[in-house]
């Protein structure tokens, strides 16, 4: 689970905010909600894991089935799939 602060990821109102890796969407780069830089890629034949660099926000961890044609420093968009995300309280 990727897990912020909501202000974090631009959502003052709530405590934390939380998304699945599999349940985030690799885009162009001039699309999505947030937009990073490729840290670092794991291939492992049926998916790929892609750990992004958010600024202002942190390392997110999404997955995606299959090849993904990117490598450290590809510049990406994330975007959460509709109803997927999840929204704490302030502790």
């Amino acid at each position: 689970m990727n897990l912020f602060k909501g202000a974090d990821v631009g959502m003052v109102d709530i405590g934390y905010y939380g998304v699945r890796p599999e349940h985030l969407a690799i885009v162009a780069p001039d699309r999505g909600r947030w937009h990073g830089t490729v840290r670092h890629i794991e291939k492992l034949g049926a998916e790929t894991i892609a750990h992004i660099q958010v600024d202002g926000a942190g390392l997110f961890v999404a997955r995606t089935e299959g090849e993904l044609d990117a490598h450290p420093g590809t510049e990406v968009g994330l975007t959460p799939w509709p109803n997927k995300e999840h929204f704490f309280p302030a502790a």
